[in-house]
Order: C-alpha cells, then sequence, then structure tokens
C-alpha cells in the first residue's frame, strides 16, 4: 500500500513540477485558466484532421516527431497529430485504459505495471493520461533524474499545452477538446484538481462530451470537455 501510496503522490505532483510552467495563469477562474484567450483558441477541423490523417507517410513523419519529443513541433503540428490520430485506425475510444496493469499496480508489481503501461502507450502514443502514468512510475522507479521519465516528459509537455489552447472549458461553445475521457481529468489535475464531485453528459453546436463538476482549493467550478471523436468512435462500435 504504500508503495502504490507514493505513486498515487508522484502521479498527481508530477503535474504541477513538470507541467504548469509551460501554462500561463491569465484569468481568475480555473476554468478559464488557459494559455488561450477567446480569440486564440485552436480550431479542430474534422475535414482537415481527416485528410491529415489519411495522408499515412506524413502522419506517420509527424507523429514520430512528436513521439521523439521534438520540442520545434508547433502547438497547430500537435494539435494536428493529437487529434488526427482519432481518425487512423489505430485509435480506440479505450485508448486510454489498461485494466491489466491497473491490477499489476495495485498488487505493487510496479515493473509489471509498466510494461504494459509502455505497451497501451504503442498503441495510444498520444493519450496524455497514460504518458503521466507511465512518466510518474519511471520516477518511481528511477529517481529524480531518469532518463526515461524525461523522454516521456518531452512529449507531455507539447500535448497538455495544446490541450489547454483548445478552450477554456467555461461552456460547451469553448469547451476543452480531448480524444479519451481519462485526458479530461488530466487537464483538471494541471489546475490542481483533487475532489470530482460530478459528471454529466453535455451537448452543443454539433458537439457532445462532459460537464464535470468539481472543487479545486475549496471553489466548486464547471468544466466542460468535447469528447466527441470519442463517442462517435463508441458509436460505431455498437452498430
Amino acid at each position: 500500500m504504500k508503495e502504490m501510496k507514493k505513486i498515487s503522490i508522484i502521479l498527481f505532483f508530477g503535474v504541477f513540477l513538470l507541467l504548469v510552467p509551460t501554462i500561463s495563469r491569465a484569468q481568475e477562474t480555473p476554468a478559464a485558466d488557459s494559455v488561450a484567450t477567446n480569440t486564440e483558441f485552436l480550431k479542430v477541423d474534422a475535414k482537415e484532421l481527416e485528410k491529415f490523417a489519411k495522408d499515412t507517410k506524413r502522419f506517420d513523419a509527424q507523429l514520430q516527431r512528436l513521439i521523439d519529443g521534438d520540442t520545434t513541433l508547433t502547438d497547430e503540428e500537435v494539435r494536428d497529430i493529437y487529434f488526427g490520430f482519432s481518425y487512423t485506425d489505430k485509435y480506440s475510444a479505450f485508448g486510454d485504459k489498461c485494466f491489466k496493469a491497473d491490477e499489476e499496480l495495485d498488487k505493487n508489481n510496479t515493473k509489471k505495471a509498466l510494461e504494459l503501461y509502455e505497451k497501451q502507450l504503442e498503441k495510444s502514443p498520444v493519450c496524455a493520461s497514460l504518458l503521466l502514468r507511465v512518466m510518474s512510475i519511471y520516477f518511481f522507479l528511477e529517481g529524480k533524474d531518469s532518463e526515461n521519465a524525461q523522454r516521456i516528459n518531452l512529449r507531455l509537455k507539447l500535448i497538455a499545452h495544446m490541450l489547454h489552447r483548445t478552450g477554456d472549458g467555461i461552456s460547451m461553445e469553448t469547451a476543452y477538446k480531448v480524444n479519451w475521457v481519462d485526458d479530461e481529468y488530466f487537464i483538471l489535475k494541471t489546475f490542481g484538481c483533487k475532489r470530482f464531485l460530478e459528471q454529466q453528459i453535455a451537448q452543443g453546436n454539433s458537439a457532445i462530451g462532459d460537464k464535470l463538476k468539481v472543487e479545486i482549493d475549496g471553489k466548486i467550478y464547471d468544466f466542460y470537455f468535447d469528447l466527441t471523436r470519442y463517442f462517435v468512435k463508441m458509436n460505431d462500435m455498437l452498430k
């Protein structure tokens, strides 16, 4: 249990130590706490992303740059890779999940859990929540100077910064856009959220996602997330 508790602590505080410095704090409410302003949100164009993803040679080359932690990538390029991935055959609505790894971690089989998470990360290489978990375990196993953790962190920083520019989370019209449910919680953790109170389906402007009520520093906030690609994939699976 002590080992599991320590990993959980590293998982949570790793966000602040490694990601928050990359995110500007411009407005009062956490839901508006974004690097973006209302006129600077990154546009997520489904048609353009699908077109980009179908150009497999180009897409794979760009994806490899992100995997390598290429810091010359722009937010626009990272956006195309992250959301474009949801238009590839590799995308799964459950790509953020690895239940066998979770079970191993619960049993304190940390190295086995890491092995399984790494395999899942190969299938979902742009999933922020999965990257955070792998990075945190590397820090736990190898210490604060872990080269493996730093390698993962480069990719995670690029994705985190981009996600914060997709919206402000104040309404469904300006919702943060993500590929996976767990990436919602990843974004919330970057705002210091420790307590999740309520979750419900939200819709607006042909988009569908979640409205999450959370507590941050003793205050209650609502965050909106656009999970359209996730729901489209889920619908396809049920046909």
